[in-house]
């Protein structure tokens, strides 16, 4: 919704956090979202920092008028309104193109009976937005697609005053491709022909068609593949990295071919240093990842380096280090068992900035994983070895029954860790 003056000196302190609050935990926006820092938001939480105006506006743009009623508890009750209001609606539709839009709409929509052509615009409202979620849920998508398709749509609403037409989404996304900002403009025709299909189609099926006819998807183009590192560029980024825990995170990467968020599910009791083992077991709809080994060096590094490191910051940053602050939805216990307690994001801008200053281009942490299985093919390790190790087979494939048959698991560790890039500890 718009942020007006009035607006903003209407709203006290408690309904601010109210607002701010109700985004971040019920909308699933992050703190990037409304530009500012986790830390900030914590403060804000704890009533140690007031939400800004300007901070406020940014929410306000991701928030029905609707919606911001039924956030703050004071819904009003409908007031029957005078012919004066209705000569100062007239007056305003006048002089302003998006009310005048928004009044031909809402017309449309709560007089169908009475209009004798379609009007090709839908407006927008709460339970709209709610029943786009609900429809999201019950096709059993993942969390974070849902909380994608949620925050692109309402980006585009808060952008198009919740009037939705093919002119305005045209305009939108053309801006947003001027801009640079290709894959923003690709999700959010994705959020947008989503919408339509799921909910508008169902109340106003010339809009839908008319939607749908007109706003093509974006397809993004091939761009070439990225340069892989060298072991030797991965060794000096490793040694520049400025804190054990971004070394071993560089280092379950790069040695053991996970994926980016794989390292911060391993919890500690899954690892058993003594046998170079680590239990991971993340297996969801789409993604697998079953156990990875360490070679010796690395388990003597940990035990001498990493773990006094981890038990420190248990230990004294407990008070001010928490879940919500990690990127992981965990309570402070669940926290305390994992492998690495740290903030995902400071962990991979470090290792692309430090890769950037060291090697003079940023190494994004998912090549990592491409870098793990194009060295152990060149190493002459069996596809189906890599595939399990890297979780794209089901764990009763037949690869079972064709390898870990000949081969037991004591020899497939030590084919593995043979082979295995060296990065860490040189």
């Amino acid at each position: 919704m718009e942020c007006t003056p009035e607006l903003i000196r209407g709203l006290k302190d408690e309904e601010r956090v109210r607002v701010v609050t109700y985004l971040i935990d019920e909308k699933g926006l992050r703190a990037r979202d409304l530009g500012v820092t986790i830390n900030l938001i914590s403060m804000i939480r704890s009533g140690k920092r007031r939400v800004s105006d300007a901070l406020l506006c940014r929410a306000l743009a991701y928030l029905a008028p609707e919606e911001l009623a039924r956030v703050l508890g004071n819904q009003p009750e409908p007031v029957k309104a005078t012919y004066d209001d209705l000569l100062r609606v007239i007056a305003t539709a006048r002089v302003d193109e998006r009310y005048r839009e928004l009044l031909f709409n809402m017309i449309a929509q709560s007089f169908p009976e009475f209009i004798t052509s379609p009007v090709r615009r839908y407006v927008v409202r709460e339970p709209d937005i709610e029943a786009f979620r609900d429809a999201l849920m019950a096709r059993n998508l993942e969390r974070d697609t849902i909380n994608r398709h949620m925050l692109y749509l309402r980006r585009a609403l808060a952008e198009l005053k919740y009037v939705i037409d093919v002119d305005g989404v045209n305009r939108l996304v053309s801006r947003l491709l001027s801009e640079g900002k290709q894959a923003a403009a690709r999700h959010t025709v994705k959020a947008i022909r989503m919408f339509t299909k799921l909910v508008i189609a169902r109340r106003d099926k010339a809009v839908a068609s008319e939607v749908l006819g007109n706003v093509k998807p974006l397809y993004s183009k091939p761009s070439p593949p990225p340069q892989l590192p060298t072991i030797d560029e991965l060794r000096a980024l490793w040694r520049a990295l400025p804190t054990p825990e971004s070394q071993l995170y560089l280092t379950l990467l790069a040695e053991c071919g996970l994926r980016p968020g794989e390292p911060f599910m391993i919890r500690m009791e899954n690892v058993s240093l003594d046998d170079g083992l680590i239990w991971i077991m993340n297996v969801t709809r789409t993604k697998r990842a079953y156990f990875t080994f360490l070679r010796p060096e690395v388990v003597d590094w940990v035990k001498a380096v990493y773990l006094p490191r981890r038990e420190w910051v248990l230990r004294f940053e407990e008070g001010k280090v928490r879940p919500e602050n990690l990127g992981v939805k965990a309570d402070l216990e669940d926290w305390r068992q994992r492998l690495l307690p740290f903030d995902q994001d400071r962990l991979r801008r470090e290792v692309e900035e430090t890769a950037k200053r060291v090697i003079g281009r940023v190494i994004v942490p998912k090549i990592l994983r491409k870098f793990w299985a194009t060295h152990m093919v060149k190493e002459g390790i069996p596809g189906d070895i890599i595939d399990l190790i890297q979780g794209r087979l089901p764990i009763s494939h037949r690869v079972l029954a064709q390898h870990y048959v000949i081969l037991k698991p004591d020899d497939v560790k030590k084919l593995i860790l043979e082979h295995t890039p060296r990065i860490c500890c040189t």
